[in-house]
């Protein structure tokens, strides 16, 4: 497939003027999305050895388009599937999936929007987040590869797929482009206008998803996975506010601020909380009703909505506060869990995983928990400045026995080992290397304690039973020392 990529990143020089087959696109499209060692080899080798290809889908996505280049590439690109010369079956198929398919262009798009996301997908979510791109040649190297046409003419190409295209495969990866490049597309996403194409837009198709699933019964709603299946567009969209309204630099960013605007949906709460009250009304709890309810406090006190005058659920005083503090206790176990299993090296700032070297990684021989890709980074992260290894490695040794039991068995197991709280909050930063957003300016100790206080917090509302309503809250607080 070598001589297709070579074609593709040819005839994608000029994103305005495509030469490329949409065809063959589709062929290598399909063998990138696929599951399976050789699937996962080959996008590693068109992201190590294939750098134009990937420019020319990101220059495809990003490029500053008028309604009548839109219109002029869609041609170019029907004449591009007639006139190339393959006849492979394969390429048969790929013809009749895009002749079924509703716009030539569009498919193109979301081809490599899924595309992109993949790679970052590789790289690891918490390596999107952290934006921390790849140091072995692996695309991509920078937030230049994610924007070749500038931050300013990207962001708004990205809000424009976005706006036509009700797709949540879209929304996921503009979500992952956004949190890799955040420094460069944030002042242009907070420009008054942007910000109202984007707010708007997340709320017309947070509406329109959330009336089809109202007037849809179970039986006639889809079966299978859908990119355009409304509870999807509702999940994948309510995780895009989720981080977009989340702020890097504000130590404070999971309190609620009544009354004061929030920057980016500040006077345009009405239409979301429109789209997301009923979407949360038509949710089960979960996970995903969860999240609608985090988006909907954040709104609330946004618009400076007292607590009691909002709909049942979400009356606490700290009601996002209150779904992240439900599931404090599975935290510390997830953590040591997702740790043990990452396949990623355990040192503060390394980022080699398993996938880049082709091999597994070696274990710390004490915990059996951290993996490590080289001697160099275990004997550093052993004696790290700000979070040592030597500091935590036989507790955790001593919870490995626990960390596959349920969540009733893991706390057994604190119980069993006379775990303190304190205790539990110095492994988890520890374990994080200091890196919990909205805390990375905080000490080590300064950390420690607010973890303390989220698990404390989590112990004493889990013994109250129930909702937090506001004396409970009042009482918690005092209760661990602080003003209320």
């Amino acid at each position: 497939m070598d001589s297709e990529v070579r074609a593709l990143s040819t005839g994608m020089r000029d994103p305005l003027h495509p030469t490329f087959c949409a065809a063959c696109l589709h062929c290598v499209f399909l063998y990138v999305k696929g599951e399976g060692p050789s699937h996962r080899a080959f996008l590693r080798e068109l992201r190590a050895n294939h750098h134009d290809f990937w420019r020319g889908i990101m220059y495809f996505l990003t490029v500053r388009r008028t309604a009548k280049s839109r219109e002029a590439a869609l041609d170019l690109l029907v004449s591009g599937v007639g006139a190339c010369q393959s006849r492979s079956k394969a390429h048969i198929d790929a013809v009749r999936t895009l002749a079924e398919g509703d716009h030539l262009l569009y498919m193109v798009v979301n081809m490599c929007f899924n595309m992109a996301d993949a790679c970052l997908a590789q790289s690891e979510f918490k390596a999107v987040k952290a934006r921390k791109f790849s140091t072995h040649g692996l695309w991509p190297t920078s937030a230049d590869d994610l924007l070749p046409a500038g931050a300013e003419d990207s962001l708004s190409s990205f809000l424009h797929w976005f706006l036509v295209r009700p797709d949540s495969s879209i929304q996921t990866s503009f979500r992952d482009i956004y949190l890799a490049c955040r420094p460069q597309l944030e002042p242009f996403l907070m420009m008054d206008g942007n910000r109202r194409i984007f707010v708007q837009t997340i709320a017309k198709h947070i509406r329109a998803s959330a009336d089809w699933l109202e007037r849809t019964p179970p039986s006639k709603r889809f079966t299978n996975l859908n990119i355009f299946d409304p509870a999807m567009l509702i999940t994948s969209l309510t995780g895009l506010l989720q981080f977009a309204m989340f702020d890097p630099d504000s130590t404070s960013s999971h309190i609620p601020r009544l009354g004061v605007p929030h920057r980016l949906v500040g006077g345009m709460e009405e239409s979301l909380i429109a789209g997301f009250g009923k979407a949360y009304a038509l949710f089960e709890d979960g996970v995903e009703k969860s999240q609608i309810a985090d988006v909907l406090t954040t709104l609330y006190d946004s618009r400076g909505t007292p607590p009691p005058q909002r709909p049942p659920g979400l009356q606490s005083p700290f009601a996002a506060a209150q779904k992240m503090l439900g599931s404090a206790g599975d935290m510390f176990q997830r953590e040591i869990r997702s740790r043990r299993d990452s396949g990623a090296c355990g040192a503060a700032g390394c980022t080699v995983h398993e996938r880049d070297i082709g091999r597994r990684l070696q274990r710390c021989s004490g915990c059996a928990v951290l993996q490590y890709c080289s001697r160099e980074c275990q004997r550093r992260d052993w004696k790290d400045a700000k979070n040592p290894h030597k500091e935590v490695c036989a507790r955790l040794k001593s919870l490995v026995p626990f960390l596959d039991c349920d969540g009733d068995g893991f706390a057994a197991g604190l119980d069993e080992l006379h775990m303190t709280v304190r205790e539990r909050a110095a492994i988890h930063v520890n374990l994080v290397n200091g890196s919990m957003r909205g805390l990375q300016d905080l000490s080590t100790e300064e950390q420690i304690e607010q973890i303390s206080t989220i698990v404390k917090m989590h112990e004493f509302t889990r013994q109250e039973g129930g909702e937090m309503g506001q004396s409970v809250l009042v009482e918690a607080l005092r209760a661990l020392g602080l003003s209320a």
